[in-house]
């Protein structure tokens, strides 16, 4: 029983919010398939004397009226858009996003309806009411996926989740409400309109969100779609840069994840033979190093750990390999450190290999 309750309770919360006219107006005589002509005569009378609210809430009514001959249900129909849009076009004018947002809960084709939600979410923007917009939008693709508006919702929906990605207002100091709220928006727009020609400054405003947050992974993967899905962006060099950087970041010990450090050194050298002349090239030069100088300090770490526990094999290994790294790369101190474990272990320094290096062709 409890359950029957609920359902109908449910189901009179989601037609409330379903209108069945505009206005509520309350028209003296009945609509039927005999009188709708007198009445498509009225409404266009109304409309000529201005009254366009009286005129839509007639027509709605002759749209639910069954049986209409085919000829008066066209007329009325026809009659019914134009004044539809006309009122939109006011309600934009004089923004008016609640009464536009009325007119998306009318019983109505979706064209219209979705004409009138998108126009609400505009108005909203237009007001700085940026949250309200959003939700607006949101609603529109809920109820009507895949609708013939999709490029200017995409619009406001970056418009939106831009603004609020770059608020830095705060509550109590430490609460950035409009970020957040940031994410959310710029996350429904990537999701639900992935071809949107904006979607590259959404991908990009995500992975600065993100990495402010310190959730990495989610940076890298926001970086990651937007180099994938829009490889001629103007943001696609400085998002597939920043990938190997954020790598590395997310590593808080040198004897964390190895395969992650070569990882983004491979990213790194890919980038510079991709962007030969790259302003951000002197800075991508420096991270491959910087990846380089990581692996050398974690095999000095493993070797370290492996001459605790007298594995001198482990740390022989170990040692070589940070060695040879540190003389590729030119650095005193780290091939030091390797020769250091040499004298403790009681070897001599290997032999470098001649001819083709980690880093050839990417100094």
């Amino acid at each position: 029983m409890t359950r029957v309750f609920l359902s109908i309770a449910l189901l009179l919360l989601s037609a409330s919010c379903i209108s069945t006219t505009y206005t509520g107006h309350d028209f003296d005589e009945d609509f039927t398939p005999v009188n709708a002509p007198e009445h498509v005569l009225k409404a266009k009378a109304e409309i000529a004397d201005g009254e366009m609210e009286i005129a839509l809430d007639r027509l709605i009514e002759l749209h639910q009226t069954p049986s209409l001959d085919p000829a008066t249900r066209k007329e009325a129909g026809e009659l019914l858009e134009i004044t539809f849009l006309t009122l939109v076009d006011h309600l934009l004018e004089v923004n008016s996003p609640a009464r536009l947002k009325r007119l998306f809960n009318l019983e109505l084709p979706p064209r219209l309806r979705v004409t009138a939600g998108v126009a609400a979410g505009r108005a909203y923007l237009d007001d700085d009411e940026r949250v309200k917009s959003f939700k607006m939008l949101r609603k529109v693709e809920q109820t009507f996926p895949m609708h013939h508006l999709r490029v200017p919702a995409g619009d406001l929906l970056l418009e939106a989740g831009i603004s609020l990605a770059t608020d830095t207002s705060t509550w109590f100091l430490i609460f950035s409400p409009a970020q957040d709220r940031g994410m959310e928006v710029l996350d429904f727009l990537v999701l639900n309109y992935p071809s949107h020609p904006g979607c590259d400054r959404a991908y990009a405003a995500l992975a600065d969100l993100y990495e402010n947050a310190r959730w990495h992974e989610r940076a890298i993967q926001n970086l990651e779609d937007l180099v994938a899905f829009h490889p001629n962006s103007p943001l696609a060099s400085r998002a597939e840069a920043r990938i190997p950087l954020l790598r590395l970041e997310r590593l808080l010990r040198n004897d964390n994840d190895r395969n992650e450090v070569l990882r983004a050194r491979e990213e790194a050298a890919a980038w510079l033979t991709r962007h030969p002349g790259d302003e951000l090239e002197t800075d991508v030069r420096a991270l491959l190093l910087k990846c380089s100088e990581r692996l050398v300090e974690n095999d000095l770490v493993t070797a370290r750990y492996y001459l605790r526990i007298d594995e001198s094999y482990g740390a022989t290994l170990h040692a070589e390999r940070a060695w040879k790294e540190a003389q590729l790369i030119g650095s005193s101190d780290l091939t030091g450190q390797a020769e250091a474990l040499f004298q403790k272990l009681g070897t001599e320094a290997p032999v470098l290999a001649v001819g083709p290096t980690p880093l050839a062709g990417s100094n």
